[in-house]
């Protein structure tokens, strides 16, 4: 299913974005995305979609991708210092990252040149320290523009057929039911907490979609 985006203001430049594969979402997805919030992202539970709309957004706005995954991926294979062993460890268990050298990361990745005009987050927001404290690292790294958060909803069952169960099922080494659960009660842990703290903060909205529908709706 083909679905084109809106097409929006960002800068001093209309951006007319092409048409592409969204896994049949719809275009409320990206509806009213507005040239005062440079910076966006996408949260939900695994096998909501995340990925998939932030990589098509950012390659249809020229504004980069960011992943929290990533950069600590990165780290963890390339980092022999302090930071690299402390996402070693964090993999290993299977745990968070301790709030405070999550920020200490995420200051220094986005104080990057390549930030300077925004960009498209993949995912964040995890616990309440980091949901907390994500105004705090922006401000430290010079980037601190309103933020727009859109919430993918799927029920749980959708993930496990999107990611195990299903006959397009990711199947990721580590997408076991044992594991997804872990990673889906992780996700929903104090999640209506976060909403309120990211809908108190000044400059920033949050809105829930609906993401269940599939290509073949």
């Amino acid at each position: 299913m083909k679905t084109k985006l809106p097409s929006f203001k960002l800068g001093c430049f209309w951006l007319w974005p092409n048409c592409f594969n969204l896994r049949g979402v719809p275009d409320c997805y990206l509806a009213d995305i507005s040239v005062q919030y440079a910076d966006l992202a996408f949260i939900g539970p695994e096998g909501s979609g995340k990925t998939t709309l932030a990589l098509e957004l950012s390659k249809n706005t020229s504004r980069p991708y960011i992943s929290t995954r990533k950069i600590l991926e990165n780290l963890r294979d390339n980092d022999p210092g302090p930071f690299g062993d402390e996402v070693r460890k964090m993999f290993n268990d299977k745990v968070y990252l301790a709030g405070e050298t999550l920020l200490k990361i995420l200051v220094e990745r986005f104080s990057k040149d390549d930030l300077a005009n925004g960009f498209i987050l993949d995912g964040g927001f995890r616990t309440v320290e980091e949901t907390r404290d994500f105004r705090k690292m922006l401000k430290l790294a010079g980037r601190d523009y309103p933020v727009d958060i859109r919430y993918l909803k799927i029920p749980k069952e959708i993930s496990y057929e999107r990611l195990i169960d299903g006959a397009k099922a990711r199947k990721r080494n580590d997408d076991t039911p044992e594991a997804l659960e872990k990673r889906l009660s992780n996700f929903y842990l104090q999640l209506e907490e976060r909403q309120a703290i990211i809908k108190s903060e000044e400059g920033w909205r949050i809105i829930e979609i609906d993401a269940t529908p599939t290509p073949e709706k």
